[in-house]
């Protein structure tokens, strides 16, 4: 019978632990890189319609990538491991100028290939989401910028601040 009670307790407490996220070291990692940036080199470039302005630290590399057409901002956030690209954050901003409020598409890189990828969008916890409009709509995040934009877009915007002088 005590194997059982203990067997019981285990069981209970492995429920409510917490579970450890498979990219946990990817994360580990960026926050390492956040902690010591070091010096930068702020660069600024046009792609496009698109104004890009950042910074270039020696694992990172942090831009602002400002739609004209659109009026869309999206901040992207570049970690690099070995000079290799190990994770993408990008996050866009709602435009009603609630600072909590961002749609955030996350992308774990692995041999210059997405292996993964996680999207999240803030919602006002006081706020009730209608049955008939979705996020977009509601928080006015731009439709257009989709996942399959996104994983083109990531790559061709490295690219771009890797060659600009």
């Amino acid at each position: 019978m005590r194997y059982l009670y203990c067997i019981f307790i285990l069981f209970h407490l492995n429920i409510y632990s917490q579970t450890k996220h498979r990219y946990s070291e990817v994360y580990k990692t960026a926050f390492k890189i956040d902690s010591a940036k070091g010096n930068a080199t702020e660069f600024e470039l046009k792609i496009d319609s698109i104004n890009v302005q950042g910074y270039k630290y020696a694992n990172k590399i942090e831009s602002k990538c400002n739609f004209e057409k659109s009026k869309t901002e999206l901040n992207v956030n570049y970690y690099f491991q070995d000079n290799k690209v190990i994770l993408v954050m990008v996050k866009e901003p709602a435009p009603g100028g609630i600072k909590e409020l961002f749609s955030e598409s996350i992308f774990f890189v692995k041999n210059d290939r997405i292996v993964d990828m996680d999207f999240r969008n803030t919602v006002l916890p006081c706020m009730a989401v209608p049955n008939d409009k979705n996020i977009f709509e509601l928080y006015g995040y731009n439709k257009a910028i989709s996942g399959k934009f996104m994983e083109r877009y990531i790559f061709e915007l490295l690219e771009k601040i890797k060659n600009h002088r």
